[in-house]
């Protein structure tokens, strides 16, 4: 038990000074908002984990359920005085409750998949032709939300990024972990990490098309002593080289929003890349919405909350697709693949920076 649940013995002061805290970060809580519910606020989860932390009680299912509330959005921490690591916190919470047979049943059932899941990912690769063997050189990874939903766009991504900045190998079988550390599993997530970092040990630049997959290898992968390959988002990269991309090329599209991911931007401080993309292929500056950079609005689809709180994360996607309408743009540029199909769902017209790619390959044709 000790060995257990020293994860989040090492997390005392940081759940002590949230219990103590006046609920400071409680606006910021996307969650809570949608749910009316404190207690799975970033100040509700930590207070509620305090007893754990300092040893006064031994955990139980109901002691760790609020801490698969969350999407590991960070948003709360952008408020923090104090630089509280909420989301490492939760993610500990979560790793003691995967240990303990703790989880919800809802992620209990997203676990036992993960093998099937898998499956279908190599499948898909198989189909776009991806190499399974070490890839050198400038190499794309697709992730496996992208490789799993749209393989179609997969391939028409890597055609236009090649038309962009020269040849370019894909890597689609493999994933980077990120599910199985939402869902608390340590080791399965440094698996499939480290196994992704060995495929791509002779690449010079690894572009990834999804930025949470970026932030995994980039920031989670760090904070859990997991070896990992670095990755550049496909906005970081194509930033870099931006005179590669045609002036006004797509003009006629009309005014875009910039949503800020959560993990690209909070999460890796990459905000201004697609500012100046947007300026770049339309011509005019990227209209911002109300809550934007820092302070942007989580769109629910991280944190394994649509497996948890379906309801809640519905509900936070719809709050997001509200500022969008309201900013008046024709389109809304999103930081990531399920971001965008989440604001899509609501008839929001959203890109992601491949779309966007896709589409000017298609205009240039």
């Amino acid at each position: 038990m000790a060995r257990q649940l020293s994860l989040l013995s090492e997390r005392a002061a940081a759940t002590r000074a949230c219990s103590y805290c006046p609920k400071l970060c409680r606006p910021a809580c996307p969650v809570a908002t949608a749910s009316g519910n404190d207690a799975v606020s970033a100040w509700g989860i930590m207070g509620g984990l305090h007893s754990l932390t300092d040893g006064s009680a031994r955990p139980t299912a109901e002691h760790l359920a609020p801490a698969f509330a969350c999407t590991g959005c960070e948003h709360c921490q952008s408020h923090c005085e104090l630089a509280v690591p909420v989301t490492e916190t939760v993610l500990d919470a979560r790793a003691v409750a995967h240990s303990q047979h703790l989880s919800p049943a809802a992620v209990r059932e997203f676990v036992a998949d993960l093998p099937t899941r898998e499956e279908r990912l190599r499948a898909s690769a198989t189909q776009l032709g991806a190499s399974d063997e070490a890839a050198s050189g400038v190499v794309v990874f697709a992730g496996c939300t992208l490789v799993a939903t749209r393989p179609s766009h997969v391939a028409a991504a890597l055609r236009a990024i090649e038309q962009l900045v020269g040849p370019a190998s894909l890597v689609a079988d493999l994933c980077c972990g990120a599910p199985w550390l939402d869902a608390g599993d340590l080791e399965g997530f440094r698996a499939r990490a480290e196994s992704l970092s060995d495929r791509l040990r002779r690449a010079s630049t690894v572009i990834a098309l999804d930025a949470g997959c970026a932030h995994t290898m980039n920031v989670r992968a760090a904070q859990r002593s997991v070896r990992a390959r670095a990755m550049d988002t496909l906005e970081q990269f194509v930033a870099a080289r931006i005179d590669r991309v045609p002036a006004g090329a797509l003009a006629s599209m009309g005014a875009f929003a910039v949503h800020d991911s959560c993990r690209a931007g909070r999460g890796m401080g990459a905000f201004d890349a697609p500012r100046s993309l947007v300026e770049r292929l339309t011509g005019r500056r990227a209209i911002e919405l109300a809550y934007n950079r820092e302070r942007s609005q989580c769109s629910g689809g991280g944190g394994l909350l649509p497996i948890t709180a379906p309801t809640v994360a519905d509900a936070i996607t719809r709050d997001l697709a509200e500022l969008v309408r309201d900013s008046g743009a024709d389109h809304v540029l999103a930081g990531c693949p399920t971001s965008s199909a989440r604001l899509r769902a609501t008839g929001i017209s959203s890109f992601t920076l491949s779309e966007l790619i896709c589409e000017l390959g298609r205009d240039r044709a």
